[in-house]
């Protein structure tokens, strides 16, 4: 059992821009005119590696910009999957457990995903829920096949975040906002030249905070709390008009503390594979009892309010997870007319993690007759 409730949400923003005005949103962006038609303006993605017309890219992606991004305050792969068809996400035990996306069906119960994370084209290789989307320039979402270009982990198809790029003027974003159940974010950035047309900069830092909607009945704290504090760096090198290098680096930390939002159900709330049915085993073999069967839940599920959340912090006074990110990536791009390019890209990502958790599921000490 774990959800975070859609929360009441007042935010404030500031930017500025000096030199040049903000960009809107590419994917969004429509002009009417007096004399024609609705103009929608051409939406860039990189899904095959090279920015080319959406129109062009004979795949089915799903491009978020970094308008909707903001307007659906989407913060993690849950929320992408709310606005992409054929894509589900499910996340296993909070934010400590597997990760499980699903395109077009493809899932898993057991092992590696069929379909992976990525960050500029880098593989993601921890979990991906702490990547901040505020630094976010695209999120594209392809679906079907994709190890040729992305490698393993894609067999049902890829989520590519796209970082915003670095701008030739100065400009920044401030925002704040206040949510229901304690849930607060800041974050900002700020770009622009260190060499006019040679050598720009991006910086970006978000601290983001969330007290959960669940309580432990133990002892009455929060339950399912979470806590995001991060930063990216990147710098865009353009020597010349055929040469570009990027430099990427994010450090992001995570504190998820108290308890998680796991529940006990009792076996008198299942329906099905009893320890007895009417006289008779659930195996029906007459005569015989499954003393150590719970039984299962077939049908429709019991609501959260059927079930509680009982665990012990004075047993496990370090509940919770706790994680440490670090990204760094190199990507270079040459041309060489006639429209061919080379491009590489080198990767680094390092992941520092524990959790600890009462699975007990209902506050008692199974070590107290041992010890």
């Amino acid at each position: 059992m774990y959800k975070l409730a859609a929360p009441a949400v007042i935010s404030g923003v500031a930017a500025f821009a000096l030199g040049a005005p903000l960009v809107a949103d590419v994917a969004s962006a429509q002009s009417q005119t007096a004399d024609g038609p609705i103009e929608i303006e051409e939406v860039l993605v990189t899904a095959r590696k090279r920015e080319e017309s959406l129109q062009d890219v004979p795949l089915s992606v799903t491009a978020l910009s970094a308008g909707r991004i903001e307007e659906l305050r989407i913060l993690s792969p849950d929320d992408i999957a709310r606005f992409t068809p054929g894509f589900s996400y499910t996340s296993s035990f909070g934010r400590s457990g597997g990760e499980r996306p699903t395109i077009r069906g493809q899932t898993n119960i057991i092992g590696a995903a069929n379909a992976s994370f990525f960050v500029d084209g880098v593989y993601v290789s921890g979990t991906s829920l702490s990547t901040e989307t505020s630094n976010l320039e695209r999120i594209e979402v392809i679906k079907g096949p994709q190890a040729a270009l992305y490698g393993r982990a894609t067999f049902a198809g890829a989520i590519n975040y796209i970082t915003k790029r670095p701008t030739n003027e100065l400009t920044g974003r401030i925002s704040l906002t206040a949510a229901q159940h304690g849930e607060t974010e800041a974050s900002g950035f700020v770009s622009g030249p260190i060499v006019e047309d040679k050598l720009r900069y991006y910086v970006g830092v978000r601290l983001w905070k969330y007290d959960g909607d669940y309580t432990n009945e133990f002892d009455q704290t929060d339950a399912a709390q979470q806590k995001t504090n991060s930063g990216t760096a990147k710098l865009l090198w353009t020597p010349t008009e055929n040469f570009e290098a990027t430099v990427l680096a994010t450090i992001a930390k995570d504190d998820d503390p108290g308890a998680l939002a796991l529940g006990l159900q009792g076996r008198e709330f299942n329906n099905c594979r009893l320890r007895v049915v009417n006289g008779t085993s659930a195996n029906n073999f007459a005569g015989t009892i499954l003393p150590r069967s719970p039984g299962y839940q077939c049908g429709e599920v019991l609501s959260a309010g059927d079930l509680r959340i009982n665990q012990r912090s004075d047993v496990f006074p370090d509940q919770g997870s706790r994680r440490d990110d670090q990204r760094f990536a190199l990507t270079t791009k040459t041309s060489f007319g006639g429209g061919y390019e080379l491009t590489t890209v080198t990767g680094y990502h390092e992941e520092d993690g524990a959790s600890q958790s009462d699975q007990s599921y209902d506050a008692y000490d199974a070590f107290t007759n041992l010890f």
